[in-house]
């Protein structure tokens, strides 16, 4: 994006996918989850409009893969959509974004 998320520019459905691109950073096992959401900024108010969960499997491979989703919003102009990542794990994730294999993208299109 140019600004802090994803401005709706006309009213419609949208359709959104992400693909994010992980690194356990210090190779510990992975226990716990992370989760992986989209909210929705009206006039100042944020709120949760899609949660996608990932669960730790103990894994402490260092690369982790790509966390791939997508769903359909109907949003009005003027919203704002920003993905956000919260980590509840004792290890730290990272997201891959320097690499030239790099995974993570993250994309939305009105629905016609």
């Amino acid at each position: 994006f140019t600004s802090a998320g994803y401005v709706v520019p006309k009213t419609g459905f949208y359709r959104f996918d992400v693909n994010v691109e992980l690194i356990n950073t210090l190779s510990n096992p992975f226990n716990g989850s992370l989760y992986f959401w989209l909210t929705k900024t009206v006039s100042g108010n944020q709120s949760n409009v899609f949660i996608h969960k990932l669960m730790g499997n103990g894994s402490s491979q260092y690369e982790m893969g790509t966390v791939n989703f997508t769903t359909v919003l109907y949003l009005t102009q003027g919203n704002v959509i920003n993905l956000k990542v919260a980590n509840n794990t004792v290890t730290t994730i990272t997201i891959n974004n320097t690499s030239s294999y790099n995974n993570t993208s993250f994309s939305g299109n009105l629905l016609q």
